[in-house]
Parts: C-alpha cells; sequence; structure tokens
C-alpha cells in the first residue's frame, strides 16, 4: 500500500488519528458483483504497521 503520509507523519512525530480506506473494490455493471482492486484490508495492514 502507498503509505508515504504514515512515514511522513512518523518523521515529523504527529500521531495519526485515522485512516480511511477508499474505492478498494469495483462494483461489475453485469453481475453487481464487488470486485478488488488492490488488496483486501490494505487500511487495516497499513493501521497495524
Amino acid at each position: 500500500m502507498y503509505n508515504e503520509p504514515k512515514s511522513m507523519s512518523d518523521r515529523i512525530r504527529i500521531p495519526v488519528l485515522g485512516l480511511i480506506e477508499n474505492m478498494s473494490f469495483i462494483v461489475c455493471s453485469d453481475c453487481c458483483a464487488e470486485h478488488a482492486i488492490f488488496a483486501k484490508a490494505g487500511g487495516a495492514k497499513d493501521a497495524n504497521a
């Protein structure tokens, strides 16, 4: 995942209060199934890093 903002906040010692995971999947217009674009639970993995 892209966590440059997290590493920047670590360098300047600003605590991260929250993390937003946006657009992690698309919905198929034919069958309405959700298809993951990125790794699942990427926001949770970054939050626990």
